[in-house]
Formats: structure tokens, C-alpha cells, sequence
């Protein structure tokens, strides 16, 4: 039943031109590229300006718990 589409019916003797099919591509193609430019400007730029300061304060002398540093934390979880 899952293979079943009835929008097959509608046009079952006619072909789209080929002009057509172009310019779903295309704008199909438009909207991948959207979807990475928001992805690499919102999500991605937070996790890395996030990153970043986490490691800028790390070494101006505070803990990753914002307090001063004692000494005894590790500069990084892999140590």
C-alpha cells in the first residue's frame, strides 16, 4: 500500500517538459544552499564562538566553573 501514489494518476499520459524538471532542480539546489548557509552562520558559528571563549578564558587564568583558577583543573578533559 506504501508504494500507492495517486498524484501518479493525474498526468499518467503526459510528460512535464524539460524546462520544467530544470527549474525544480534548481530551485531544489537554491534550497540546499540556504539550508547550509544557516547552518554555517547560526548553528555552527555558536558552537564555535562558544568554543573559543571557553578556551580564551581557560587561559587568561578561569576555571570552566567561572572562578579563578586553583591549580588543580585540567587545561583540557583528554589530560
Amino acid at each position: 500500500m506504501a508504494d500507492f501514489n495517486p498524484f501518479d494518476k493525474l498526468f499518467e499520459q503526459e510528460s512535464l517538459p524539460p524546462e520544467h524538471k530544470r527549474e525544480v532542480m534548481k530551485t531544489i539546489d537554491t534550497l540546499k544552499l540556504m539550508a547550509d548557509m544557516v547552518d554555517l552562520f547560526s548553528i555552527k558559528q555558536a558552537r564555535t564562538e562558544t568554543s573559543l571563549l571557553g578556551h580564551m578564558l581557560n587561559r587568561k587564568g578561569t576555571s570552566r566553573t567561572g572562578g579563578p583558577r586553583t591549580g588543580t583543573e585540567k587545561d583540557s578533559p583528554s589530560e
